[in-house]
């Protein structure tokens, strides 16, 4: 098989004609990838425009899901390539999340209730865990299509459309909570840590630029205020801490979360 592209909780390699496997780790929990499965065809039922979902499938020890293959490149990828193009590319972001919003999907699990198993299994003191949990009682609940880890490297363009890739997050749940999860992911998601110090200056320049335009579209087309999408800030920080991310995001959360409860 053909390794075709990685992340921190899997593999994704060439398949049968016309398909990709998308082979979890070996540490992977089956249960999170159960529920890929499940949420993937509920969302396939949909109508969203998604790889459609093959089976589950054991191969050398290890679970994975069989996906149409999409031929096409990511955002991400074509942002990098040509960083003045990022404007263009932040418009058609907030404009496929804000038609995801436009959907009701009470068929999902909760996005609240997923932050709050976050913000539990973190690495917060218990104290700073009830703060968080405080906060975040005080949020609506909602009952849209919400991606949960929507960002340019997980949207393909082809050459007939645009394809949103890797489900497993998706939850029903308040508009403003997964547009707010959204800037995190572009603005300050950790980079690996082999990156120049030249570059990672403009990969950061460019992430700023990126998630001011994304949310200053979605805003245009939603009519959503500032304050709505800054008040999931602190519980979608504090979510995170339970994910495997870099430890220099880690450390930067930390500070944040320790700075805003104190004041």
């Amino acid at each position: 098989m053909e390794l075709i592209g990685e992340g921190y909780t899997a593999e994704v390699y060439s398949w049968q004609e016309g398909e990709i496997l998308k082979l979890f780790r070996k540490e992977f929990p089956l249960g999170g990838i159960e529920k890929e499965y499940e949420v993937s065809k509920e969302v396939e039922r949909l109508g969203i425009p998604i790889p459609r979902v093959g089976e589950i499938i054991e191969y050398e020890g290890r679970t994975g899901i069989v996906y149409e293959r999409i031929v096409g490149d990511s955002l991400l990828k074509l942002i990098t390539a040509r960083p003045w193009s990022s404007g263009k590319y932040s418009r058609r972001l907030a404009e496929l999340q804000y038609e995801l919003h436009q959907c009701k999907a009470k068929g999902l699990n909760s996005y609240k209730g997923s932050l709050e198993w976050g913000i539990q299994h973190s690495t917060l003191t218990e104290d700073q865990k009830q703060a968080v949990l405080n906060r975040l009682a005080q949020l609506p609940e909602g009952d849209r299509l919400c991606h949960g880890d929507f960002h340019p490297g997980n949207v393909l363009k082809t050459k007939e459309d645009y394809i949103i890739l890797d489900w497993m997050t998706a939850a029903c749940g308040c508009p403003s909570m997964d547009v707010a999860r959204t800037v995190m992911l572009i603005k300050d998601a950790g980079l690996p840590g082999n990156i120049p110090a030249i570059a990672r200056l403009m990969i950061n320049r460019t992430r700023r630029s990126l998630a001011q335009s994304y949310l200053r579209n979605y805003r245009k087309l939603s009519g959503m205020s500032r304050e709505e999408i800054d008040h999931w800030r602190l519980p979608i920080i504090a979510a995170r801490l339970s994910e495997w991310i870099p430890e220099v995001e880690r450390n930067a959360i930390m500070k944040e979360i320790n700075d805003t409860l104190q004041n």
